[in-house]
């Protein structure tokens, strides 16, 4: 075969191999997220950005009016309510998402820690401490909780429970509680 002919048809099977290739190589998909979802998005992180606080939350509550799915969103939510003062409304978020069904066992204990967060503001000790007790032993929020704990009990001048709870925190994290116990077991 002539030489000529293989100069010719090298760029030619070059050609048609990458687009074989490109065609059978899927293409990267972006991530669905309903409509207008990514635009409240950036508009509420440039408010925060912007210490207008207000204003984010105002964007974040219409988004969540729209699109209520996003469980991310809506504890998000709730926490700058709290934060804000406004417990009933961060409670109000935080009950509407622990009866939503589907919820996978580490985002019901993620609610619920926030659900008890806001009783806690609220002054509602009791039920933040049933809420706190509710939580398993083996969910990654067991530090976090057991702190609230702790101080719930300060709060209702319960020092055996305070003391039983600091001592499961202080076999749960290398932080030293001794000294707060010996101050549990003089009062």
């Amino acid at each position: 075969m002539d030489p000529t002919w293989l100069l010719v048809l090298l760029p030619l099977a070059v050609t048609f191999g990458w687009l074989a290739a490109r065609r059978a190589r899927p293409q990267p998909r972006q991530p669905s997220a309903p409509k207008g979802i990514s635009e409240t998005y950036f508009r509420s992180i440039n408010f925060l950005a912007n210490d207008q606080h207000d204003k984010a939350l105002d964007v974040l509550a219409k988004a969540l009016e729209d699109h209520d799915e996003s469980l991310e969103i809506q504890l998000a939510l709730g926490t700058l309510f709290r934060r804000r003062g406004e417990i009933e409304k961060a409670t109000q978020i935080h009950q509407s998402l622990i009866s939503r069904p589907g919820l996978r066992p580490e985002q019901k204990s993620q609610v619920l820690f926030e659900l008890a967060n806001d009783y806690f503001k609220a002054g509602l000790l009791d039920r933040s401490e049933n809420l706190l007790l509710e939580l398993g032993a083996g969910d990654g929020l067991r530090e976090p909780a057991l702190r609230l704990l702790i101080q719930i009990y300060e709060s209702e001048r319960e020092w055996e429970s305070a003391i039983a709870a600091a001592s499961r925190l202080d076999s749960l994290t290398a932080e030293a509680c001794s000294p707060v116990v010996a101050q549990y077991h003089c009062e």
